[in-house]
């Protein structure tokens, strides 16, 4: 799901093509109200995600695929809620953009209850007429209009709910104006001094001004996806036949069409360089401030700014294929995502409205049948609080008290406690090249007690080359066969190690492809190396490319290896065989990342315990760890993928809550074990699916930064669930004894949900302190 309050719910680029339904829902009044609407369509099996739309009152639904699209169950489910829901022309969608044009209901509910209150204000606190007859029927046909035109959307909101068997803050707010406002028309007629129709005015007033604050603030917790939407242009400079150049919509252009990138432009879709250069800004993906150099070969992604130069860019992803889309869509689904910590409010915020309406008709029967006693209890009270007028009457004093036992509630605060802190963090962190996979993994990070790195392409960068490689037999560099044989084996690896045999094999001159050796079988063999088979005139070889301690476990003689000096190397080594004869050995540096130690340092100081695992030998291991400060003891070397897991378990069975930081497909199942599994940049897709938090930045500052904004959004989560359960437990007691006026109540359950959304937006602020 898109953001709540997002004005444009859909890229006008996006709707076109894609499986959607256009809902017109009624009974939505505040943001708690659209995330009731949301829940029960996101119920319905076939749905991809939901955008609700407060302003416009629109509901759009994406549907996972045409053969599930069932546009009347998500109306029955809406309705289920307690809300009406009618589906609508799909053209009908692009008027949503023009929603923040329009004056909204909110704002005609304000100015309409403002100049109402305004005169009954002046005249009752400053001009003493508040017991004159004549200006009490001024006050009725100032405050009957209030009521019926801006208390509209509270009255049908609680009628509509009422006929499910339900009740939400609209049942509050209605019985509350009511209240107030029935008293005061009952007393007119039968000569009652002192009349409410300015708190009722106040109530409805004050409580929309609320919800206009709560929609605005709302807004700008979901601006940051909102902006990601909308990176990509509406156009793309189409080269047709290579020559012509078209501005097309991006809906249609095709994988393989050719498109014209300019110095300025937006890029339209993910594809590949196939002419001239650039620099492209990629910071709105991947948080890198600095521009990326992209030349033939290069890829390029939807959304990201050529900033010199001009390009052809074959096209090879577009819609939701691209990277661009694929991040929208991690971040909505953290956004609609329930962290655990929100089930309690869930329910107690279910049975909240009803308790309250019990407590309103307790504090009713109190005053009206003991007003005496209710009056002296509160007096004594207010030694202690504050003084503040009781009503003259028993009568006066239950309606009255009533009315703001009913108001000063709010099961909104506590709804909104989660998600809107869920949504500022989710995209506060996008901005950053952070992705949250969940509410989940946000609860996980407080409670982390040790961190486990991965070694390759976490703490160094992941880039092997070669910097030695010798003949085994005489010491020397290695003669032009056994390297085409190196290049040979390495080729269809995609592994960092074949990569670099191959790359370092490919650098030499003269050697080219022996056809005369056809290769007969090729395997790799994960977390070993590659094996292959050539049929040498007649004659079978096996040849393989690995660790030396598998290829010992496969009968090759290391007893050349063994006196030669490269066996006390700190680096890596990787030997090829041919059969069960050793024919060189390569050394191979991968450089720390800059920064790793101070990171590494940062979380030790965070009181975590850190633990380097690899597969490489176990000097290469404890080099790097003694660079990067990690203890000897927490250091897992020659660990085959299987075992990653594994150790993983075992830590946990100690008590320990882990975090595994990795990024290939071998690292899959310890991402998956671990209570937080973190995939760094350039991270296979494999373990981005097993990960709950994915780093799109190769900056590995960015993986304690991850883990300080998930929990500086879980401390936001928890400080609004502590104020919305605290504002409720404190103010509903005071209201029902009398000290809590239906027009400070109103304005106090207006300034409950705003603290709640201004506390979330603070996040917005969120700084990370590398120091």
């Amino acid at each position: 799901m898109i953001c709540e309050d997002s004005g444009s719910p859909l890229n006008t680029n996006q709707k076109k093509g894609q499986n959607i339904t256009v809902l017109e829902v009624s009974g939505m009044n505040c943001q708690n109200c659209v995330r009731h609407v949301k829940e029960a369509a996101m119920s319905v099996n076939g749905v991809a995600f939901v955008d609700v739309d407060l302003s416009s009152r629109r509901a759009i639904v994406k549907w996972e695929s045409q053969t599930v699209r069932n546009p009347q169950s998500v109306m029955n489910a809406i309705k289920r809620a307690g809300y009406g829901a009618k589906e609508i022309n799909v053209k009908t969608v692009d008027d949503t953009e023009k929603d923040e044009q329009r004056v909204g209901w909110w704002e005609i509910n304000i100015i309409i209850g403002i100049l109402a209150f305004i005169p009954l204000f002046v005249g009752e606190w400053f001009l003493d007429f508040g017991e004159e007859k004549w200006f009490n029927w001024v006050a009725f046909f100032l405050a009957l209009p209030v009521q019926i035109i801006c208390g509209k959307q509270f009255y049908i909101g609680a009628w509509q709910q009422l006929k499910r068997g339900n009740s939400n803050m609209d049942t509050l707010v209605a019985l509350g104006s009511t209240a107030a406002f029935g008293y005061s028309v009952i007393g007119l007629f039968m000569g009652a001094t002192h009349l409410y129709f300015m708190e009722a005015i106040g109530i409805i007033t004050l409580i929309s001004i609320g919800h206009f604050l709560e929609y605005r603030m709302s807004q700008r917790a979901g601006a940051a996806l909102k902006s990601l939407m909308n990176l990509a242009p509406s156009t793309a400079h189409l080269l047709e036949n290579g020559e012509r150049e078209v501005e097309v919509p991006i809906s249609e252009l095709k994988p393989g069409n050719l498109v014209i990138i300019k110095p300025g432009d937006h890029c339209p879709t993910d594809g590949v360089i196939v002419k001239g250069s650039a620099l492209f800004n990629e910071s709105m993906l991947t948080g890198e401030s600095l521009p990326a150099h992209k030349a033939v070969g290069s890829a390029v992604f939807a959304g990201t700014v050529n900033q010199d130069g001009v390009v052809v860019m074959r096209v090879e992803a577009v819609g939701d294929e691209t990277a661009l889309s694929r991040i929208v869509d991690a971040v909505r689904r953290a956004q609609e995502s329930k962290a655990d910590i929100q089930r309690l409010a869930d329910r107690v915020s279910n049975v909240f409205v009803p308790i309250v309406i019990l407590i309103a008709v307790g504090s009713a029967i109190w005053w009206g049948f003991g007003y005496a006693s209710a009056s002296n209890f509160h007096q004594f009270l207010a030694g202690y609080l504050w003084s503040v007028h009781i009503p003259d009457s028993a009568v006066a004093a239950t309606f009255i008290n009533m009315a703001a036992v009913l108001i000063i509630a709010c099961p909104c605060a506590m709804g909104l406690a989660t998600p809107v802190a869920l949504m500022a963090g989710t995209s506060v962190a996008a901005r950053r090249g952070i992705l949250i996979r969940d509410g989940k993994a946000l609860e996980k990070t407080g409670k982390i007690t040790s961190v486990i790195f991965d070694k390759t392409g976490t703490l160094t960068e992941g880039k092997l080359t070669v910097s030695r490689c010798v003949d085994i037999k005489t010491g020397s560099t290695l003669t032009s066969d056994v390297r085409e044989i190196a290049k040979m084996i390495a080729r269809p690896s995609n592994h960092p190690i074949c990569k670099a045999v191959y790359s370092a094999s490919e650098k030499q001159q003269g050697i080219q492809n022996n056809e005369k050796d056809p290769i007969i079988d090729w395997k790799e063999l994960r977390g070993f190396g590659v094996e292959m088979k050539i049929d040498n005139n007649g004659t079978s070889n096996v040849f393989r490319l690995g660790s030396i301690k598998w290829l010992e476990s496969c009968g090759v003689d290391l007893s050349d290896y063994l006196k030669s000096s490269i066996k006390d190397s700190n680096f890596t080594l990787v030997g090829l065989s041919k059969d069960n004869s050793l024919l060189a050995v390569f050394e191979l540096e991968d450089k720390l990342k800059s920064g790793a130690r101070e990171v590494i340092e940062k979380l030790k100081g965070n009181g975590l315990r850190i633990y380097l695992i690899t597969g490489d030998r176990k000097k290469t291991a404890l080099r790097v760890a003694e660079q990067c400060g990690i203890e000897t003891e927490n250091v897992y070397s020659e660990i085959v993928p299987e075992r990653k897991a594994e150790i993983v378990a075992s830590l946990q069975k100690k008590g320990e809550r882990v975090a595994f930081v990795g990024d290939g497909i071998n690292d899959a199942p310890a991402l998956k074990t671990a209570d937080l599994g973190i995939a760094v940049e350039k991270a296979t897709d494999i373990a981005r699916e097993a990960a709950d938090i994915v780093l799109l930045r190769s900056d590995i500052y960015a993986i304690p930064e991850a883990l300080a904004l998930s929990q500086a959004t879980l401390r936001t989560i928890k400080q609004n669930l502590f104020w919305a359960f605290f504002y409720n437990a404190a103010a509903v007691p005071l209201a029902a004894l009398g000290f809590l006026s239906p027009i400070v109540c109103a304005a106090a359950m207006g300034v409950s949900d705003i603290v709640v959304i201004g506390n979330a937006l603070r996040l917005n602020r969120w700084k990370y302190n590398r120091s």
